[in-house]
């Protein structure tokens, strides 16, 4: 679009910003491009025309708080080359209207990768495969893992919002992430500006999960943005073609809350392993709650998945709560509104590239070209580094590494899922209770003879005792009759450690990690003590305790035989026993 609708065209703001033509316009924002007289480069300014809506009275708190987030912003955008540069934030007073906070971005000159599938299309080019499409868009992984760190979700994610800068399938591609921002994290702030119909958080309902139609479902969040990414990830491999169709606000909304068929690869005719399903499979899933809690914990998986010579998993679905399940039941349809008028109510921002066409749009419903009949399952993008803020750099694959996990050990992926069991059935592993962890690495199986016997050859682990029938097996049976502390010694040798209780559970639940329950128990890191019934993220058990936790192993512990995946005994550190062993985990780096 071209336009003037604040009437700034030719005006300077700030003294240093000269306004040219506004190139986007939605219900929430206004987006100009203009030019930095002081340092003579293109810039967008981004104008939140919304917040004039706003009560008198509130807009001092709302621009305080705009100010504080766009600060958050500006932080972010410049640990992470992904996100749209974030340069200067203001408030604009123009006579007559009420005052506008806006946002001075860098300006990118490329194309939306929406156009760029579109062109691809047109050019009968082949769409990518999953390694290609994992190429592309892993700095927007790197990107939404960084911001879902600092409890910011974009709830937004779509190709639209996506900019490809240079040649899309050549190695020097940049991809960068808009409309962050400040519409979106405003909208509690703004429910009276949601009341007279000026959404400034609108959503695509073509990448929309349950719920963002629906609030039964809970809230959005980090969740939210693997949801859409996802569906892009799927889009990218179908060359263009979207993995919900239709032009209905109500349809859309049906089709993300059917439980009976998901918009997975398979499910749309692509070839993909069956790690590679599972993981879609759960990045796709209805309930909120059964989906990766965050960006970061679904590209690790997808990583993982990818490269079936390394990691051998499936992830589990955690149980639903009662109030999800019935919130995933059929509900009355809405009635049938056009997506465009949907669009304009909500107020969907465009941001600095510019709108794509009628015609263009219509091309995105063209056949695809066909795919190869395989998917490539050896990609070079890396899981996220765990813990890591993100450095500016000059490609986001700096944030990742080439191998996730240590040799021998597999990736585990996390997320939230129920820990214990209920009183009745074990006392010891009661009460059940909710753990958030982080994707992690764990050894597939126990540490064997041999391996324990090199590391004390190289001087880094004590001698074991040869009595009490301990040493018996040979050099690929697990280690038995070591305590606490030599367990703990021959990670740190290998600069890994000990699960901790409940990343030693959560495996119990994944394919590729061997020998759990059924062998010798094992030490993990934690202090023995009761569990707590509150729901806690990477618990790391309590602080003192009546010894070291053992998990697992025969029945030796009293457990019920379908319930070894939960037993737990508390034991003195300096036990040694031939039904103890060990593994070692570490975090995903």
């Amino acid at each position: 679009m071209t336009g003037d609708p604040l009437g700034l065209k030719d005006t300077i703001i700030d003294g240093k910003y000269l306004v040219g033509e506004a190139v986007g316009e939605g219900g929430a924002a206004i987006v100009y491009r203009a030019e930095n007289t002081v340092w003579k480069i293109p810039v967008a300014v981004k104008i939140f025309a919304a917040l004039g809506e706003a009560p008198a009275a509130e807009q001092p708190a709302l621009f305080e708080q705009f100010i504080q987030e766009g600060r958050l912003i500006s932080d972010l955008s410049t640990k992470c080359p992904a996100i749209v540069q974030a340069r200067d934030f203001g408030i604009l007073r123009l006579e007559g209207r009420p005052p506008l906070p806006y946002l001075v971005l860098e300006w990118l000159d490329g194309k939306s990768l929406d156009e760029v599938l579109v062109g691809e299309t047109r050019a009968k080019r082949a769409p990518r495969l999953l390694d290609g499409a994992m190429r592309l868009l892993e700095p927007v992984a790197v990107a939404l893992g960084l911001v879902h760190e600092r409890g910011v979700a974009h709830r937004d994610i779509k190709p639209e919002n996506m900019i490809v800068v240079g040649d899309p399938r050549g190695p020097e591609a940049q991809i960068k992430l808009l409309d962050f921002g400040i519409a979106k994290i405003m909208k509690r702030r703004l429910e009276g500006v949601h009341q007279t119909g000026i959404m400034p958080t609108a959503f695509t309902p073509y990448y929309g999960a349950p719920e963002q139609f629906s609030r039964a479902y809970g809230e959005t969040g980090p969740w939210t943005d693997v949801f859409a990414l996802a569906l892009v990830l799927i889009e990218v491999m179908q060359g263009g073609k979207r993995a919900f169709e239709g032009d209905d606000y109500a349809e859309l909304g049906r089709q993300a809350m059917d439980t009976a068929r998901r918009p997975t690869p398979r499910q749309l005719g692509l070839a993909v392993s069956d790690t590679v399903e599972a993981v879609f499979g759960r990045a796709l899933a209805v309930l909120p709650e059964q989906r990766y809690g965050d960006m970061r914990a679904f590209w690790a998986a997808l990583v993982g998945a990818a490269r079936p010579e390394n990691v051998a998993f499936v992830p589990a679905l955690p149980p639903p709560s009662p109030q999800l399940i019935a919130a995933a039941q059929p509900r009355p349809a809405a009635p049938r509104r056009s997506i465009v008028v949907v669009a304009a109510a909500l107020g969907v921002t465009l941001i600095a590239a510019a709108a794509v066409s009628a015609g263009v749009r219509a091309a995105r419903t063209a056949p695809v070209p066909a795919s190869s009949s395989g998917v490539a399952v050896t990609p070079s993008s890396a899981p996220l580094a765990a813990g890591a803020t993100g450095t500016s750099s000059a490609s986001a694959s700096a944030a990742v590494t080439n191998a996730p996990c240590p040799e021998g050990s597999i990736v585990v992926a996390g997320g939230r899922f129920t820990m214990g069991v209920a009183a009745e059935l074990f006392s010891a592993a009661a009460p059940e209770h909710v753990v958030n962890l982080d994707t992690f690495c764990l050894d597939r199986d126990e540490v064997s003879v041999a391996a324990y016997d090199a590391c004390v050859a190289q001087g880094k682990c004590p001698k074991l005792s040869a009595s009490s029938g301990c040493r018996a097996g040979g050099g690929g049976e697990p280690v038995s009759c070591v305590t606490h502390e030599e367990a703990a010694a021959y990670c740190a040798s290998k600069a890994m450690r000990l699960p901790t209780e409940a990343e030693w559970e959560l495996a119990t639940t994944k394919e590729g990690v061997r020998a759990l329950t059924g062998g010798v128990s094992e030490w993990v890191a934690d202090n023995f003590g009761p569990y707590g019934a509150d729901e806690q993220i990477n618990p790391c058990g309590p602080a003192t305790g009546a010894g070291r936790t053992v998990r697992g192993g025969t029945a030796s512990n009293k457990a019920p035989p379908n319930l070894l995946g939960r037993a737990r005994e508390g034991l003195p550190p300096e036990t040694r026993s031939p039904a103890i062993g060990f593994r070692c985990a570490r975090a995903l780096e």
